[in-house]
């Protein structure tokens, strides 16, 4: 199934797809904003954290055949994933700095 998420501000929107064979992300929009981007970051990162638990976090009573998810073919599959995004602490600084309320503005180039 596909879990669909729009932003507040209309400029973007991420599609999270779950099939038998894979787990994938897509972007759509035209004129994405930063604030968007940011928060795509934080979004995916997370999604990545709890993927990486139902894969790694599993007791081991639990056999492969019946767990959530399986790394079929590699397991630094999530760390190359997570590579392909902003750094997870730079983006959390700079959305809470675009959130707040202390006068800090930056504009995209």
């Amino acid at each position: 199934g596909n879990l669909d998420l729009y932003y507040k501000d209309g400029s973007g929107m991420c599609t999270i797809a779950v099939t038998e064979d894979s787990i994938t992300a897509a972007r759509y929009g035209t004129s994405i904003s930063l604030d968007y981007l940011l928060q795509e970051t934080i979004l995916l990162h997370s999604a990545l954290d709890e993927i990486t638990k139902a894969i790694f976090d599993v007791d081991d009573t639990v056999t492969e055949a019946d767990r959530l998810i399986i790394l079929v073919e590699d397991d630094n599959a999530i760390d190359r994933a997570r590579k392909r995004l902003p750094a997870r602490t730079l983006t959390e600084l700079i959305s809470s700095a675009i959130t707040s309320k202390n006068n800090i503005n930056i504009n995209p180039m």
